[in-house]
């Protein structure tokens, strides 16, 4: 995993032009960051930043849309790499990561275990609606040359992560979550992991900042 601090240098750089700095990094550092960024690029390295940069007060807001950082006071944001558009200046945090499809060894016994992604429409799967949209995400398979996606049908439909998590750990049914969230569950074997040949890697998270209005440092 990418290390959060190259990313905050990056920052000291962007910010020099408006003098921002003159003994080291200092002030409010405000980003915006849904829930699954915060645990697998923020969390690790919370006592690295505050050893290296005393002088900052980080906050950090859980947010699962897609906010306007300039609009909402933000000096940068965290957002998948598929999800930022080409004129955004961004820094990579994670590598690619990969989406597991889970659930319980319960479920399995009681509904069994899909073995190709169009079964997911006959098992209870948990829902994910995207709240910088308000669209249901569709999950999202690719094999060889084989590319297509799954309108699941959900008994339960969120938009955070970890109610998300903790609904397949009650036995509510299937979750598409991001790999590296559930490895401990997986290793534990309260989880099971299905249809892992259908989950190709895709671009992982990025700290992005505006190209333009950058927020001075407070």
């Amino acid at each position: 995993m990418a290390q959060l601090v190259p990313a905050f240098t990056d920052i000291d750089a962007a910010l020099e032009s408006l003098n921002a700095f003159r003994e080291g990094p200092r002030g409010l550092v405000r980003i915006n960051a849904p829930r699954s960024a915060i645990d697998l690029a923020i969390v690790p390295h919370l006592g690295r930043l505050a050893s290296k940069y005393p002088g900052i007060t980080l906050e950090v807001v859980a947010d699962e849309g897609f906010a306007n950082i300039v609009e909402q006071g933000f000096d940068a944001g965290i957002r998948l790499g598929e999800d930022l558009h080409n004129d955004m200046r961004t820094v990579r945090l994670t590598p690619d990561l990969r989406f597991a499809i889970v659930a319980t060894p319960d479920y399995f016994q009681r509904h069994g275990e899909p073995t190709h992604p169009q079964d997911l429409l006959q098992h209870r799967c948990i829902g994910w609606r995207k709240a910088s949209s308000g669209e249901r995400y569709k999950w999202a398979f690719h094999q060889g040359e084989q590319r297509f996606s799954v309108a699941v049908n959900s008994p339960l439909i969120v938009d955070d992560a970890r109610l998300l998590l903790q609904a397949a750990l009650a036995h509510v049914g299937i979750a598409f979550v991001i790999e590296q969230e559930v490895e401990e569950h997986l290793a534990s074997g309260r989880l099971r992991r299905v249809l892992a040949d259908w989950c190709a890697p895709f671009p992982g998270f990025y700290l992005y900042i505006p190209t333009a209005g950058i927020i001075p440092w407070r």
